[in-house]
């Protein structure tokens, strides 16, 4: 009897699925999870992201389950939707905001972080699924985003409408 390795892809897309309840599945030797079902996720650059990381921890608040893809400096921070975050007119230069039908690509579980292009910096964890609120990572960023790069105006600002009858 021969005894094979499991596919280090297949192995962690299990995984996910199985412990954090996520919509993950292999895609070759990548993990891929899709958005959607109660879960979006906002796309920066590294030093943005460091920026909002040191926001947060002065904060007292933990970082959310975020990936960084070494190979093209962007990271990935996952959250829950939330009705004040529309879309990507209320991002700041820098990020952008992803949903349904969008997909993101995981770190291999079990493989050294050195190994691959992809690894957390703040890890997903079994035992505590809750994702931070949208609007509360999106605040993070904002916060930190040189004011000539932010949005010209709040999605929900509206421009003077006049009543009739």
């Amino acid at each position: 009897m021969v005894l094979t390795k499991p596919d280090p892809a297949q192995a962690g897309a299990r995984w996910y699925r199985e412990r954090m309840l996520w919509n993950a599945a292999a895609a070759g030797r990548s993990i891929v999870l899709s958005l959607g079902g109660g879960m979006v996720a906002f796309e920066t650059t590294t030093p943005l992201l460091r920026l909002a990381w040191k926001l947060l921890e002065d904060s007292g608040l933990e970082m959310p389950p975020t990936v960084v893809d070494r190979r093209r400096g962007t990271a990935v921070v996952l959250a829950e939707p939330d009705g004040a975050v529309l879309g990507q007119c209320q991002m700041p230069g820098g990020v952008r905001y992803l949903m349904a039908p969008s997909t993101i690509e995981l770190p291999l579980v079990h493989v050294a972080a050195a190994a691959q292009d992809r690894s957390w910096v703040s890890s997903p964890k079994a035992n505590d699924r809750c994702l931070p609120s949208a609007s509360s990572v999106l605040a993070a960023f904002l916060a930190v985003v040189p004011p000539h790069l932010r949005a010209d105006k709040p999605a929900a600002a509206a421009r003077p409408r006049m009543l009739i009858g």
